[in-house]
């Protein structure tokens, strides 16, 4: 059936069938890959290159990126704390479980 979309799933992605491009090629590391390795809003750069470039950008950019989240909340302190307090209040026991995980990784601060 070549020419025709065939619903093969790759990560819930609807590809068409490799006769009419299920591969792509990524402009930064020239490979070529399935439709599915690549982020819909990505263009043409594959989501290994990606998340390679995203973490080298936010790690020479961490001190930006703190000073951000801290004037973030700094100007939105109360609507934070309302959604925090809001999940918290919904997610009882995923909050008890980081609350754990973190006293057993941390037992020389635990009180």
């Amino acid at each position: 059936m070549s020419g025709l979309l065939e619903a093969q799933t790759c990560e819930g992605v609807l590809n068409a069938s490799p006769s009419i491009g299920i591969e792509k090629r990524c402009s930064k590391c020239k490979g070529t890959k399935k439709i599915c390795d690549f982020y819909s809003w990505s263009g043409n750069r594959c989501k290994d290159c990606i998340n390679i470039w995203s973490r080298v950008y936010w790690k020479n950019h961490a001190a930006a990126a703190s000073r951000h989240r801290k004037k973030y909340y700094t100007q939105n302190r109360d609507i934070t704390l309302a959604r925090h307090k809001e999940y918290y209040s919904r997610n009882p026991e995923a909050h008890r479980g980081r609350c754990q995980a973190w006293a057993n990784a941390n037992p020389e601060r635990e009180s």
